[in-house]
């Protein structure tokens, strides 16, 4: 894993195929086994699948040992930058690194297929997720080669590489309970809102409008979309008066803020800290704060609440 950029997928992936060794004490029931239509997998490829997922509760619950235990004491990890990190010992302080620099991150992995190369040797290939607390999910491709030793299938080498998600839409899924129709009045003030997926489902656009006694009085569109440079969460906003700007997306606990600068029509530099809180599947807040106009302070927004139109009841 790469510690001194937070890509937690590297480690998450070999974490995952670590969880593929069977009968260490945290593994959990065996998970319906993915073979090759008609055939049936054998009881070693849904111990090796069942291991996966223990490995993945391991992680989850931030215990390094646990997860060391899955490897051979003389295992070795390659992540997508190259790094390698061999032995039993040295996996275990990578893996406490990680929690301490990023507690509460969650992994969660998907097998592709496992290949046994002999009785007691398997490879097994899929893709791994880490979902941190703070910040977007990131994935990676990985490679394991597991040994059987003593009845218990353990980690001997894995190797982390580069993943091109089919999809932008697999890291906007975050954002995809704002698809619809949003409705926030305040007397005969209204706001609308309309989110949906665009270009292949690899953006998603929000257009808005403000009303005020039945007539347009603003407008604009926002495309949101991700960066694969900086491996995050972007968008570019453009409105009716002739602004427009750039903000960045980050995620903190369920709460959304959106770091926002822009350029008004008349040249004047904007910048403002937007967020965005779902109540419930049905419901938000919008409010903005640390609002700048070329250096000078404005007065925060009172958050407002977005109702969903048409929501199910």
């Amino acid at each position: 894993m790469a510690l001194s950029r937070f890509r937690p997928v590297c480690l998450f992936a070999l974490l995952m195929l670590l969880a593929a060794c069977f009968g260490h004490p945290a593994q959990v029931a065996a998970q319906p086994a993915r073979s090759a239509p008609g055939k049936a997998p054998t009881a070693e490829e849904q111990a090796i699948r069942a291991g996966t997922q223990a490995y993945a509760k391991a992680y989850n619950a931030g215990d390094a040992k646990a997860l060391a235990a899955f490897w051979t004491l003389d295992g070795d990890y390659t992540d997508e930058q190259g790094r390698e990190f061999r032995g039993r010992a040295e996996i275990e302080k990578m893996f406490e690194a990680t929690f301490a620099s990023q507690p509460g991150v969650k992994l969660d992995v998907q097998t592709e297929s496992v290949r046994f190369l002999s009785p007691d040797v398997a490879l097994e290939t899929g893709t791994a997720w880490a979902v941190p607390t703070h910040g977007n999910p990131t994935s990676a491709r990985y490679s394991a080669t597991l040994v059987k030793r003593d009845g218990a299938w353990l980690l001997a080498s894995v190797r982390d590489s580069a993943r091109v998600a089919a999809s932008n839409s697999e890291y906007l899924r975050g954002l995809e309970w704002l698809v619809g129709q949003w409705q926030a009045t305040a007397g005969d003030a209204r706001v609308n809102v309309k989110v949906e997926w665009i270009a292949n489902r690899n953006f998603l656009s929000r257009s808005f409008s403000t009303e005020t006694g039945g007539k347009i009085t603003q407008s604009g569109t926002q495309i949101i979309g991700w960066d694969p440079r900086s491996g995050e969460i972007v968008s570019w906003h453009f409105d009716s008066d002739g602004g427009f700007g750039r903000d960045r997306w980050n995620k903190r606990g369920n709460k959304w803020f959106v770091e926002t600068q822009g350029v008004l029509r008349d040249g004047s530099a904007s910048s403002a800290l937007n967020s965005i809180t779902p109540l419930d599947a049905n419901s938000f807040t919008w409010e903005s704060t640390a609002r700048l106009v070329n250096g000078t302070a404005l007065p925060d927004t009172e958050p407002v609440k977005f109702q969903k139109l048409n929501a199910a009841r």
